[in-house]
């Protein structure tokens, strides 16, 4: 039942901040809630083999939970590069295009989750400006 309420929302970019905690008063990363969002389109999929694993859900959203109130994320330099290395599916069908999607947001997910544990070993104790560094190329250079 809850994936009928919510499908409208998910599909409108325009109504994630429906699906946020009110006691949150607006004061959230936008970019968060839409991969957060992205996580649960995926989990209510309608298709069995295109959902993620649960383990893999709550690997991508705990990523999202370590990032520093007030960091913004940076896009990966390595994760465009993928991007545009990747070969559009144009002989593939609609369900293949959504487990090649479901796979490549989790690989994403992770790669950033490991680099952002790593910097976040790195720089513990620390308080400088490093901390809210996100792109993996960049937390390499820290």
């Amino acid at each position: 039942m809850f994936d009928q309420q919510a499908m409208p929302i998910i599909r409108d970019r325009r109504r994630y901040h429906e699906l946020v905690d009110p006691l949150l008063r607006g004061e959230y990363p936008e970019k968060d809630l839409s991969q957060a969002v992205a996580v649960a389109a995926m989990c209510l999929h309608e298709e069995d083999s295109v959902r993620p694993y649960m383990s893999d859900a709550v690997v991508a959203l705990g990523f999202l939970a370590e990032v520093p109130a007030g960091c913004e994320e940076k896009p990966s330099v390595a994760s465009q590069k993928k991007q545009a290395e990747d070969p559009p599916l144009s002989n593939g069908t609609q369900q293949d295009k959504s487990t090649f999607d479901r796979q490549r947001v989790v690989a994403e997910a992770i790669e950033w989750g490991a680099m952002r544990q790593k910097q976040k070993a790195q720089t513990q104790g620390k308080t400088t400006d490093s901390q809210c560094i996100t792109d993996p190329i960049e937390a390499n250079r820290v």
